[in-house]
């Protein structure tokens, strides 16, 4: 097992965990997107710099890593697998989880057009 602290908001941070899958196994095959952060609040209670730190989190860390898996894979002659763990958010919107829900929904529509291309 191996143990890095980093932050997937910052994209910098995900490079290092590359890094350190590489340097401890020799590389990887599977790449799974799983950090999340929620907000329970009515939307217009919440704090935009709170909205921007969850869209960080949810949003961004997972197109961040997702985007540093693909770029490895396609240098690697086998394919390799993300998975990214969704939640039924990304479906249909829940009251008070405003702001998870439409992070859920981007990640939705990132992956599946991912997908697809």
């Amino acid at each position: 097992m191996v143990y890095i602290k980093a932050d997937i908001s910052n994209e910098e941070d995900i490079a290092l965990i590359e890094e350190k899958a590489i340097e401890a196994f020799g590389g990887y095959d599977t790449w799974v997107n799983n950090a999340s952060v929620a907000l329970y609040s009515y939307a217009d209670d919440v704090p935009i710099e709170d909205v921007r730190q969850l869209f960080e989190i949810n949003f961004w860390g997972t197109v961040y890593g997702t985007r540093k898996a693909v770029a490895y894979f396609k240098e690697k002659v086998e394919p390799g697998t993300i998975i990214t763990i969704g939640s039924v958010t990304g479906n249909r919107a829940f009251p008070l989880q405003t702001f998870y829900s439409a992070a859920k929904m981007a990640i939705h529509g990132f992956i599946d057009g991912l997908r697809m291309e």
